[in-house]
């Protein structure tokens, strides 16, 4: 049973003619791939995932974000996905959460009112561009504190206010 769901997943994730090889002999859009069959075997509810596209090229991570949606549209499993990038977020996203400085907290949920399903093309509307603007606005504001508490606040404070 535990090797049909294997090869089920393996096969699901383009990776059935690799079953035999070790991570370091995969390309990075493989290793990703892996690591989410290797996430979605136990079938969890809740599913938490940390920069799961990190070091990707850009078509490749653009790739693998659709993968994944088509992955969460078929099993409809929540996910709690941590990634500092906001078009990533408000792509693949129900609701936003965005952090506050130290010491983090929530600062502000959005939620992301976008049809199912996402295609890459929905980032270029009004709607998708507003939640853009939205929570630039509000990491700009937490970024600032970030400046204001360290050694280089006052002088990066006057370079700021000197950038209009």
């Amino acid at each position: 049973e535990l090797d049909r769901e294997i090869r089920r997943l393996l096969d699901k994730v383009g990776l059935a003619e690799f079953k035999d090889k070790y991570p370091l002999q995969l390309s990075g859009g493989m290793q990703r791939r892996a690591e989410l069959a290797r996430a979605m075997i136990n079938r969890p509810r809740l599913m938490i995932m940390d920069e799961p596209f990190r070091g990707l090229d850009a078509m490749t991570r653009e790739l693998m974000q659709e993968f994944f949606l088509r992955l969460f549209e078929e099993n409809r499993r929540t996910n709690l996905f941590v990634t500092s990038e906001l078009e990533e977020a408000i792509f693949l996203a129900d609701r936003l959460v965005i952090l506050s400085n130290r010491p983090a907290s929530v600062r502000e949920i959005i939620d992301i009112d976008l049809p199912r399903p996402r295609d890459f093309h929905m980032l270029s509307t009004p709607e998708a561009y507003d939640y853009k603007r939205q929570a630039m606005e509000i990491l700009h504001e937490e970024a600032l504190k970030s400046f204001q508490r360290s050694n280089a606040g006052e002088e990066f404070m006057e370079a700021y206010a000197k950038r209009s």
